[in-house]
């Protein structure tokens, strides 16, 4: 019943086994339908089991964090086909909890029966808490039995500082992610007095551009990159040759690969292998966040160390609108969130709605060669762009003719950056700044 609250002890009173998956599932429920509302989420035995570790008067807000993200893990890539039921019950998701749209409203808007739509969402529900109870699990191997805890009590704790540290860690969620070039070359800077008295040159080369204005973006805490980094950059400073270090990086989605190559005059260190080396600590610091390190072996005692990185999706709004200018304007407001693609023909428009599938599309109303109101009826009645959302933007204020024909959003020019970050802000996933600017 609505409103019910399952009563489970706190974390600190129980062990984690007293929980089972259906129960699980049922917190899980709750929690959705209570996205918005913090008393409950602070109340809810949900952020006993998911965040441990959050501050007792943040547990609600981290809670909801991360369902959120959650939630935005479950997007489809942009290559599966609009009508795929995948993208549909990431939509049912998205539009029920996320925007907190009525059962009648979504079913409408996803053109599906108020019966399919539960299966949907009832199929999206068991999605995301199978990725949570994961989540759970992994949290619960990190958690010393009572057993074990009373055991080392007389030794004084049962984990070492390090672990304790890294666990701390990894309670922290990617969140808006971290740029890498920014994280990367605060680390250089921070090294750059070590690395000049070992006289040792640290170079960096992107092997391509990606994203808006060359921007790379890694789906990990900044805090736990930058840890990573250091770690990993420390340990290759402390044996590398004067030959130097070589960083190269490169993006193949969904993945930013960088590969570390140095020359070890003495060959692979004996103490890389042990738990608390820093080349070990690095490479759990990256595994905390869906990160891999390889290390590749190579001639004359060379040595790549292959950091494997989660990419963070990048977001595309097609604007459709005959002045140059506000395509360059639009562009510049969505620097780091969105790629923006800018187009005046409307069989162009179409065409790339069609084979890039963006996140998002504006529309100008008034142009010469068509008018906004046939593009954006033949965008909803075209099978491959009808769920692509459409943001009108026009001097003319004829907002509810435009949801009447399908629109998600209606923008009166000239458009302030605040009023287009936030019509598209659902539609720009985890790069979505928290506040726009």
């Amino acid at each position: 019943m609505r409103g019910e609250r399952l009563k489970l002890p706190l974390r600190s009173s129980i062990s984690f086994e007293m929980i089972n998956q259906d129960q699980f599932a049922q917190l899980v429920r709750k929690a959705m339908s209570d996205l918005y509302d913090y008393a409950q989420l602070q109340r809810s035995s949900l952020a006993d089991w998911l965040v441990p570790g959050a501050d007792a008067t943040q547990r609600g807000i981290a809670l909801q964090r991360l369902l959120l993200e959650t939630i935005q893990q479950a997007q489809p890539l942009p290559s599966l086909s609009p009508s795929s039921p995948r993208r549909r019950v990431y939509r049912a998701l998205r539009l029920r909890y996320v925007e907190g749209r009525g059962p009648s409203e979504v079913a409408r808007r996803l053109n599906v029966s108020q019966r399919q739509l539960r299966r949907d969402l009832r199929k999206g529900l068991n999605a995301i808490t199978t990725v949570l109870w994961a989540r759970h699990l992994q949290l619960q191997a990190r958690q010393p039995s009572t057993a074990s805890t009373v055991e080392a009590g007389a030794a004084g704790s049962a984990l070492s500082p390090l672990e304790m540290e890294l666990m701390r860690l990894g309670e922290l969620v990617p969140g808006n992610g971290a740029a890498l070039e920014e994280t990367l070359q605060g680390v250089l800077d921070t090294l750059s007095d070590v690395s000049a008295q070992k006289d040792i040159t640290v170079h960096t080369l992107f092997e391509n551009e990606t994203g808006p204005e060359g921007l790379m973006r890694v789906s990990m805490h900044p805090v736990i990159l930058r840890h990573a980094l250091l770690s990993l950059l420390i340990e290759a400073l402390e044996y590398a040759s004067k030959e130097g270090i070589t960083l190269t990086i490169r993006q193949e989605m969904p993945s930013i690969v960088i590969t570390m190559r140095l020359r070890i005059p003495g060959g692979q260190p004996a103490n890389w292998e042990r738990k608390d080396a820093r080349l070990s600590v690095g490479r759990r610091l990256l595994e905390m966040q869906g990160g891999q390190l390889t290390i590749q072996t190579q001639e004359a005692n060379w040595f790549n160390l292959c950091l494997l990185l989660p990419a963070m999706r990048s977001a595309t709004v097609l604007v459709v609108d005959d002045n140059p200018e506000l395509v360059s304007l639009f562009r510049r407001y969505l620097s780091g969130i969105f790629r923006v693609i800018g187009v005046s023909d409307e069989t162009q428009a179409l065409e790339i709605a069609r084979q890039v599938q963006p996140q998002a599309i504006t529309v100008d109303l008034m142009m010469p060669s068509r008018d906004g109101w046939s593009i954006l009826q033949t965008l909803k009645n075209d099978p491959l762009t009808h769920d692509i959302p459409v943001i009108v933007c026009s001097v003319l204020k004829e907002e509810n003719l435009a949801r009447t024909l399908g629109a998600a959003g209606f923008l009166v020019k000239p458009v302030t950056q605040q009023a287009l970050l936030e019509a598209l802000r659902p539609y720009a996933g985890d790069a979505a700044p928290a506040h726009p600017e």
